[in-house]
């Protein structure tokens, strides 16, 4: 992130998936540090997995994933928006060896001695991410994998709390919005992953029964209400600060009273 280096991302087939930084000449190992032939065998030459991301008389890799995350792409993040992520690097990932609805977004920190930590990021989204960017406003967009795909935005918990109180949501209940998952998949106008909260407030008005329903939904979780994308459950969510975010979205609609809860 600080030099001109070329940072070249590879995908195994079920193993091997590294970040290589480039340099004229050099060999990366590729596909051997994925599978390697095996003498010996039973069937001579047959494949196996190597137990080392790398073979010998080949470049280490700078990261190395066994099992294969299915990486798509990566990025170097040098904006301003997040001044804590500056110079980290952003892998997109589709699945995590064979295990559906496992792709996330990780996300890289590097100090002076190489790599210093990793984190999985947006695994509550249960989809595979495919692209991964930095945006003119230096916000994170993300594309995802699926047949009800979709582009979403990264911002800043400081600033969706913000534009939240600005379009309506009460100010007692922005710590609990800021303290949860809830801005990966919805805003309060516009639809990401999920519906927005205004189009929550339209859908169901503010009576007991409803409120009941959406925070029995957000607790448990559920699918097939808003499309594809399941909702992911809150288990250890307390159920009055759920209330307290309900009635705080449903504050923002205008149905009536007697209306009837929604599908």
């Amino acid at each position: 992130p600080l030099s001109d280096a070329v940072w070249e991302l590879e995908n195994g087939p079920q193993g091997g998936d590294e970040v290589n930084i480039l340099q004229a000449g050099r060999n990366y190992g590729w596909p051997l540090d994925a599978r390697r032939q095996a003498s010996g065998n039973p069937q001579e030459g047959s494949e196996v997995f190597s137990p080392l991301p790398w073979v010998e008389n080949s470049e280490r890799p700078e990261l190395a994933w066994q099992p294969s995350i299915r990486a798509a792409s990566l990025m170097f993040y040098d904006g301003e928006r997040f001044p804590k992520w500056q110079n980290n690097l952003f892998v997109s990932t589709t699945l995590m060896g064979s295990v559906p609805g496992t792709g996330h977004l990780q996300r890289v920190v590097f100090n002076e001695n190489g790599e210093a930590r990793r984190e999985m990021l947006l695994r509550e989204l249960q989809q595979g991410i495919r692209m991964v960017a930095q945006g003119p406003d230096d916000l994170i967009y993300l594309l995802t994998d699926s047949a009800d795909a979709a582009l979403l935005r990264l911002e800043p918990v400081n600033e969706l709390s913000s534009s939240m109180q600005e379009e309506g949501l009460e100010l007692n209940t922005l710590a609990a919005f800021a303290a949860s998952d809830c801005a990966a998949c919805h805003r309060t106008a516009s639809a990401l992953a999920g519906p927005s909260y205004t189009a929550i407030a339209e859908r169901y008005a503010d009576n007991e029964e409803n409120r009941a329903v959406l925070v029995e939904r957000i607790i448990q979780g559920g699918s097939g209400v808003w499309g594809e994308v399941p909702m992911t459950p809150h288990a250890a969510l307390d159920t009055a600060i759920a209330l307290s975010m309900v009635e705080s979205i449903l504050a923002l609609g205008a149905a009536p009273e007697g209306s009837a809860a929604g599908p």
